[in-house]
């Protein structure tokens, strides 16, 4: 799970910091960059995990002008993340450390530590790197290299970790983003390489919509997440592609928001080498089942259907932008309380207090996170319900109606004279 996300001169977020718990709902003004950090989220997982930066701007028709920040004149992107990880072998806390250079699309200096732990796992300066291997027991080398102490490590107090730190390497190949993404899995060693699989986890579907959805999904075309598509265009695929057990668990959940559809259908069009999206819809045990293709699926229902099954998907970190749209109001209750109790994370971002209303207030003091700008047009972020004003509102109201009882502008004023002091 990503506990801290930290990053400069990536559009809007300039020395951008944000706390993350499991839930997250991210609320603000238009164009306070509550998109943006969804983005950069994504940014930053793309290229750490895959490499490949001008593929992921091809994806949404940009450049790397559009990345980079015109608040600031730094040159470099710089990125800290902090992923608690609790695999059922370890916990750890990581922090990975790093400075992008966008004329060169790759990292100049990386870090990645566990905390507690003396040593870098990983350390690369864009022309060298060294990697150190973390082990339980001793391991079997001839290497006078093997070290080992008692740490505050991985979750146990004063436990004995052994570890092998490499001698520099030189790079002697041309990359892409982060260096740990063109490493094999062997290479990088166990830590290392659960960090970067727990981060490889993660999309943004901030650009995902009803039309995109509709679109039938090429049989053949790659999907390197195994989930519905960076915009959704692989939904009908994905649906195809999961277990029998899987397609009867997506049915019953959809069910629960419109009873009325008894079959979610995906079928090959050989004509077009595509799939297809229907579903059977009926109203009452006496009327005549009716069959709609994906075109006259009502938004709503479709949009249902890909939060739903994107959480069979093997992704941990999930990204959603403006929830409620298209979503009738009965529907968006059922939909926040899935998305509260996923096992996975979950950032949202909305417009509509009513969002909040469907949650507790112990859950909307953790997960609303208020994005504004600050006078020189800097994102900012905070914990809503920490802001006086929000938090004095809260034990009156419900949390969306705090929300709308207040001017978030004026919320955002005091959050950035606290942050001043």
């Amino acid at each position: 799970m990503i506990t801290r996300f930290y990053i400069d001169n990536f559009k809007s977020l300039v020395d951008f910091d944000l706390e993350l718990a499991k839930f997250n709902c991210l609320i603000g003004l238009n164009g306070a960059g509550k998109s943006t950090v969804l983005q950069a989220l994504d940014f930053v997982s793309h290229w750490m995990t895959q490499g490949g930066v001008e593929k992921w701007l091809e994806l949404r028709d940009w450049n790397m002008k559009d990345v980079k920040s015109s608040l600031t004149k730094n040159k470099h992107i710089k990125i800290v993340l902090e992923i608690k990880l609790n695999d059922g072998t370890s916990n750890a806390n990581f922090r990975w450390e790093a400075t992008f250079n966008p004329g060169k699309m790759c990292c100049i200096n990386e870090k990645l530590v566990v905390v507690g732990f003396p040593v870098s796992l990983f350390e690369s300066d864009g022309k060298r790197y060294s990697i150190c291997q973390l082990y339980n027991q001793e391991p079997l080398t001839v290497f006078e290299s093997v070290r080992y102490g008692e740490f505050d490590c991985c979750g146990e107090s004063r436990k004995k970790i052994y570890y092998i730190c490499d001698d520099y390497k030189d790079i002697d190949f041309e990359y892409q983003g982060s260096l740990l993404s063109q490493l094999t899995d062997h290479r990088l060693g166990d830590f290392v390489r659960r960090f970067k699989h727990e981060l490889s986890r993660l999309r943004a579907f901030d650009s995902f919509s009803p039309d995109c959805l509709r679109v039938a999904a090429k049989k053949d075309e790659q999907n390197d997440k195994q989930d519905i598509g960076i915009n959704g265009t692989q939904i009908a695929k994905f649906i195809r592609d999961l277990k029998q057990e899987e397609k009867d668990s997506l049915l019953k959940s959809l069910q629960g928001y419109y009873p009325q559809v008894t079959e979610i259908i995906t079928k090959l069009n050989r004509a077009t080498d595509s799939i297809e999206l229907e579903i059977v819809e009926q109203y009452s045990p006496d009327s005549k089942p009716v069959r709609t293709k994906a075109d006259h699926i009502n938004d709503g229902l479709l949009r249902t259907l890909a939060l739903l099954a994107e959480q069979y998907s093997p992704l941990e970190t999930l990204l959603f932008d403006e929830i409620e749209n298209g979503i009738n109001p009965e529907v968006t209750e059922k939909v926040v309380d899935a998305l509260v109790s996923s096992p996975k994370q979950i950032i949202v971002t909305t417009h509509s207090p009513m969002i909040l209303n469907y949650m507790s207030d112990e859950v909307a003091k953790e997960a609303v996170t208020l994005i504004y700008k600050n006078s020189h047009g800097h994102t900012r972020a905070t914990r809503f319900f920490n802001v006086p004003s929000a938090a004095k509102k809260l034990t009156s109201l419900a949390p969306g109606d705090a929300m709308l009882d207040l001017y978030l502008q004026e919320v955002a004023q005091e959050a950035e004279a606290t942050h001043a002091q």
